[in-house]
């Protein structure tokens, strides 16, 4: 015969195997990531703020901002030609100064639209004039900063092997190409290449990565000469806008609005807010 305490010990034994079964059968629920979360970012990557605002055009307030803005950052013959096509290129590393800080509204107060793949600075056209990007770029990666509107007809002057060529061109809208690559002392080399698109979208191939994709892209001419390389530390700004008495100028129509009835100069302030802290990215140079 079975002793009553053996058979406690086989109802034990399988009350147990009871409940294991029940318990394989149970989905688990885990908690949802908090939306209030900070999101994770790639190894390779950083996070920028662009910020646009404007100013009225030959006020004397863009010529206060630059005194304290660094345009040595730039080769003397790169800044001879963006200043022959009407920009003006500069960096801020420390302190913001006070009349930026007022017309950029750098304040945590400061609108936003959170995070997003591209920059646009078509909404400077109404009374809210500053509006700030946030986003999160990856090494070697492309996006691109609308600096302007589409114009229906865009003359545009380029000098080719010595020669002063024309031609008008159709919907033709100013855009940056921006890219950035880690450069030493954990910061970043952030690359600017000045494009024109115009015309209407088309199917076009693309090369990447060793493989053709098609995509629907304008006709855009790339302004080789005027291409801009600068090192930005976390905090930096890089600023952009144009010569204020160029009018006619490719700086002049990238960075000019009309609001109200009057001529506005429009600023972009590119901003490293944040540099994954990673060896892969300290490596990848």
């Amino acid at each position: 015969m079975i002793a009553k305490s053996e058979i406690h010990v086989i109802q034990l034994r399988l009350l147990l195997g009871l409940l294991c079964l029940t318990a394989g059968c149970t989905h688990l629920q885990t908690p949802a990531a908090s939306p209030l979360a900070p999101p994770q970012m790639s190894n390779d990557s950083v996070a920028i703020d662009i910020i646009f605002a404007r100013i009225p055009l030959n006020d004397g307030t863009s010529e206060k901002l630059w005194s304290d803005l660094d345009e040595q950052i730039l080769p003397q013959e790169k800044r001879k030609s963006l200043y022959q096509n009407g920009f003006r290129i500069g960096r801020i590393a420390g302190p913001v100064p006070q009349p930026l800080v007022e017309i950029m509204k750098l304040t945590d107060s400061a609108p936003s639209s959170g995070e997003t793949n591209t920059a646009d600075a078509l909404s400077l056209t109404d009374e809210s004039a500053t509006t700030r990007r946030h986003l999160q770029l990856r090494a070697g990666h492309r996006t691109e900063i609308l600096a302007s509107g589409v114009y229906d007809e865009l003359p545009f002057l380029r000098r080719e092997d010595g020669r002063l060529v024309g031609r008008t061109l159709q919907k033709a809208q100013g855009v940056f190409g921006l890219s950035v690559r880690p450069s030493a002392y954990g910061g970043v080399k952030l690359r600017l290449v000045p494009e024109v698109h115009f015309g209407e979208p088309r199917i076009q191939p693309i090369a990447a990565q060793g493989m053709i994709r098609w995509e629907s892209q304008r006709d855009r001419i790339v302004l080789d000469d005027l291409i801009v390389e600068a090192d930005l530390t976390p905090g930096d700004l890089l600023i952009l806008t144009c010569l204020p008495n160029c009018p006619g100028s490719l700086g002049n129509r990238f960075f000019t609005v009309t609001a109200e009835g009057k001529l506005h100069q429009k600023i972009i302030a590119i901003r490293l807010s944040q540099v994954q802290s990673s060896p892969l990215f300290a490596e990848s140079e």
